[in-house]
Order: structure tokens, then C-alpha cells, then sequence
């Protein structure tokens, strides 16, 4: 019986190694896409729709108020009577449509029952709130009230109530007011223009012009010069200004000695 050798040297070394077989990965072949029409039709959902609030009914009138109100914002409403809060908030379209072409500034004039005559009189003492810049409580009331009659006829009665008791540059009593605006052009872009000074009592500018707003009526001026020719007969009694009148009463006329 042989006996099994035992393993040399040679034997005990480790096999060498063998070398990677790299392995091709066939490429799968792209299968071309087909596009399948499905013979049954695809059921449509309807979009959703933002609704108003409320019922049918109700969702006309609101659009019916949004129509109406965007017609008073390109025309505006004539702002008297039952309509002049509603047209208040239609002016916000009306704010600053053009550019101006004049500077506008509202002055007083009282007649003087002395002097016979219409003199500038200064109302900065009758509003003193901001008396001296373009926002004076007297040169709004000329902007927003120049052509409210009730409104001008209650100015007058306070101014003439008042004369006494402050200083405005007409002496001795007065009979009524006018108030008239002044406007003068405004400079051509580029042009120097003089920082604006509030002067009530200055002469009116040769380039300005004045349009009348309002005047007291001639019965007014002649019960008021006829009250401060008299002051016993102011005793117990409040006079109160007569209607608007068409009658104008001239330069150097006396209003209470006219038939």
C-alpha cells in the first residue's frame, strides 16, 4: 500500500489569479412608443367657477350697483339734494383731471356804511386755524362752498355779527360782504416763481381776475347800516341776512339812504 506523499513547498503556494472576464450586458432594444386612442370618450369635469355671494337675485343687484356707480365715476352727479352724499364719493375721479392754468386764492370785501364803499377785509381773525397758507379754514370754505348760497349767507351774518370785536382792516361798521376769487395765470414750466404769501389785503394784480361769488343782497346792507346808525334799536333784537338778491350796490352809494 503506498502512502500519500506529503505536500512540498511548491505545492503550498497559492494558485495566481486569474484574470477578470468581463461580461457583456446585451442592450435591451427600445420598443417605439405607440399612442393608443381609446375609443370611449374621457369624461369631462366642469372648472370651478368663483360665485358671488348670496342667491341669484341678489348677485344681478350687486352687479346692477357696481354699473351704476362706474357711470357716476365717468359722469359725475350734480351734487345737490338727496344725491350729494352718493356723489361725494364719486369725485375721486374728478380729483386732478387736467393741469391748472391759474393760481386761485378767495378774498373778502365789506361795505362800509361810513365810507360807502367796498373795502378788502382780512378774515384770517374770523378763521385763525393755519390763517396764513393755502389750506386756511376760510380759503377751503371758498373751495368746497363757493357756490352754496345758505352757506355764503351764513358766512356773511357771522362776519358782519363780528365786525366789531376784531381787527380786519375795514373801519366802522359794514353793511354785508362779497367774496370774490382771484385768479392769476401760473408760470410757464422752467420759470422763476416767488414763494406764495397769503396777503388779504393786498391791491389786486393788474393780470388777475376776479369773478364774483357772492354779494349781500341790498335790503341786507341797508338793515345793517341802518342797525349800526342806530345801536339803540340792536337792543333785544338778532338781525338775520336777507335773501340773495340780483342788486348790486355801486362804489360811494349810500345802501341806506336809497328809497
Amino acid at each position: 500500500m503506498t502512502k500519500p506523499r506529503k505536500p512540498g513547498k511548491a505545492s503550498l503556494r497559492p494558485d495566481p489569479p486569474r484574470a477578470a472576464t468581463a461580461t457583456a450586458t446585451p442592450t435591451p432594444t427600445p420598443t417605439p412608443a405607440v399612442s393608443v386612442v381609446s375609443a370611449r370618450p374621457l369624461a369631462r369635469t366642469a372648472p370651478p367657477v368663483a360665485r358671488g355671494p348670496g342667491p341669484a337675485p341678489v348677485r344681478i343687484a350687486l352687479v346692477a350697483l357696481a354699473v351704476i356707480y362706474f357711470v357716476m365715476l365717468m359722469k359725475h352727479p350734480d351734487p345737490r339734494g338727496w344725491i350729494r352724499p352718493l356723489a361725494f364719493f364719486s369725485e375721486c375721479t374728478g380729483l386732478f383731471p387736467n393741469a391748472d392754468t391759474v393760481a386761485t386764492e378767495f378774498r373778502l370785501e365789506g361795505y362800509s356804511c361810513e365810507r360807502k364803499d367796498w373795502e378788502l377785509l382780512d378774515p384770517r381773525p374770523y378763521f385763525p386755524m393755519r390763517a396764513d397758507d393755502k389750506e386756511a379754514r376760510f380759503q377751503r370754505l371758498g373751495y368746497f362752498y363757493k357756490g352754496d348760497v345758505q352757506v355764503l349767507h351764513a358766512l356773511g351774518a357771522y362776519i358782519t355779527s363780528h365786525h366789531a370785536d376784531h381787527e380786519d382792516g375795514v373801519a366802522g361798521p359794514i353793511g354785508g360782504i362779497r367774496m370774490f376769487k382771484l385768479e392769476r395765470p401760473i408760470p410757464a414750466p422752467g420759470s422763476e416763481i416767488e414763494r406764495y404769501v397769503y396777503e388779504p389785503l393786498a391791491p389786486v394784480p393788474a393780470d388777475a381776475k376776479r369773478p364774483l361769488l357772492f354779494e349781500s343782497a341790498l335790503a341786507t346792507l341797508r338793515r345793517q347800516c341802518k342797525v349800526a346808525r342806530e345801536p339803540s334799536s340792536r337792543a333785544g333784537s338778532e338781525v338775520s341776512p336777507g335773501p340773495d338778491g340780483v342788486e348790486t350796490v355801486p362804489a360811494g352809494s349810500d345802501p341806506w339812504s336809497q328809497p
